[in-house]
C-alpha cells in the first residue's frame, strides 16, 4: 500500500469514526429527551395523585376515586420503572460514545503525526536540495 492510499484508507476511516461519533450523539440527545419526557411524566403523575380527592357523595363515586388513585400510582410506579431501565440503557450507550471518542481521537492523532511527518520529510529534503545548489554554487566560483 502507497503512502497516498494509506493517508487516503485513513482519511476515510476518520470520515467514518466521526460519522459513527455523529450518530452516537444524535441517538443520546434523542435518549434525553426521552429521559425528559419520562421525569416531566412522572411529575404530572405524582402531583395528581397528590391532590385531595373530593368527598364523594356516593359510595360508588368513592369506590371510582379510590380506582383512579390506584391506577395513578400503578401507572406512576411503571414510568419510574421505565426510567431507571432507560438511565441504565443511557449510561451503557454514553461508555459506548466515550470508545467511538477515543477511537476517533487515537486516529486523529495518528493522522496528525503522519502530517507531521511528511511536512519534516519535505523540509529535509528541501533543505538537502538548497544545499546541494548552494555546495553546486560554491563549487562553480573556485574554478
Amino acid at each position: 500500500m502507497t503512502r497516498s492510499s494509506s493517508d487516503d484508507s485513513l482519511g476515510l476511516l476518520a470520515k467514518l469514526r466521526g460519522q459513527e461519533v455523529d450518530a452516537l450523539e444524535l441517538k443520546m440527545r434523542r435518549k434525553a429527551q426521552l429521559e425528559q419526557r419520562y421525569r416531566n411524566t412522572i411529575h404530572a403523575l405524582t402531583e395528581l395523585c397528590q391532590r385531595p380527592q373530593p368527598i364523594a357523595a356516593h359510595p360508588a363515586l368513592a369506590i371510582n376515586a379510590g380506582q383512579y388513585k390506584g391506577a395513578l400510582l400503578s401507572v406512576l410506579e411503571d414510568q419510574k420503572r421505565d426510567l431507571a431501565l432507560h438511565e441504565m440503557d443511557m449510561a451503557a450507550d454514553r461508555q459506548i460514545l466515550l470508545a467511538a471518542y477515543r477511537k476517533q481521537v487515537g486516529l486523529e492523532q495518528v493522522i496528525d503525526q503522519r502530517r507531521r511527518q511528511e511536512h519534516l520529510e519535505r523540509s529535509r529534503r528541501e533543505q538537502k536540495r538548497t544545499d546541494d545548489l548552494a555546495a553546486q554554487r560554491s563549487s562553480t566560483r573556485r574554478v
